[in-house]
Order: structure tokens, then C-alpha cells, then sequence
């Protein structure tokens, strides 16, 4: 687990269900044993305007520091699973269209090359509409 400082807030992307949470940092528990040092966390959240406890270990996702690093992950698994979707949406055709980078927004003048099932590749004019 990462290491995370008493009092700091982090962002928790559950991979459970599609949920983030803003967590604050308020206890960092260090156990020393003949197999080695372990250090884990429990973080509070506010649940209808009271803060409730969560342990570390009971958290099964991925932690952030910074908002722009979970909006990236956020960002990167969303159009992983839209070119997923699409793939599959076109399968049963027989054509395959190239993967839509999603990093920018699409470029909705620009045309989208299709390669056909015999490997004939064509062209569609004016892209997305």
C-alpha cells in the first residue's frame, strides 16, 4: 500500500463498483512482527453527516493523492471500456473500424478509415455526426 500522512485527504476509486470517494487519512497503524514491519491506514468518510471509520484493509480499489491522477485512471478506464464496446457492437458486421483515441476530444471533421472483412480498407467521409 502507498504510504499516506495523518490528516490528508486522498482520492479511493473502488473497483467493486464504479464509485471515487474523498478520504481523509486518521490513523496510520505500524505493526512490527518477527516477519517484518506492516503499516496500514484507516480513513473516515462522512456517511449522512457523521464520519465513519474505514480500515485500509477492508478497501478493495485504488488510491490517489492528487484529483488529476484519479481523473486519469477515471479518463483511461472509460474509453477502455467504450472501445470495448464498440468492438464488440461491430463484430457481428465483419468490419473492423480503427480504435477512437479518447485522450482528446474526437475531431468530428475528420473521416474514419474502416478495414473491411476481405482486408479492403475504405474510407467514410466526414466522421462523427
Amino acid at each position: 500500500m502507498q504510504k499516506f500522512k495523518v490528516g490528508n485527504k486522498v482520492w479511493f476509486i473502488d473497483s467493486e463498483k464504479p464509485a471515487v470517494k474523498m478520504l481523509m487519512v486518521s490513523e496510520e497503524i505500524t505493526k512490527k512482527t518477527l516477519s517484518g514491519d506492516t503499516t496500514e491506514y484507516v480513513f473516515q468518510i462522512p456517511v449522512n453527516g457523521n464520519m465513519k471509520n474505514l480500515h485500509g484493509t477492508n478497501l478493495n480499489g485504488t488510491f490517489f493523492k492528487l484529483r488529476q491522477e484519479a481523473f486519469d485512471f477515471m479518463h483511461s478506464q472509460a474509453a477502455d471500456a467504450i472501445n470495448n464496446m464498440l468492438n464488440v457492437a461491430e463484430k457481428p458486421f465483419g468490419a473492423k473500424v480503427k480504435d477512437i483515441d479518447f485522450s482528446e476530444p474526437p475531431d468530428i471533421s475528420s473521416d474514419i478509415i474502416v478495414e473491411l472483412p476481405d482486408g479492403q480498407k475504405a474510407r467514410m467521409k466526414g466522421g462523427f455526426k
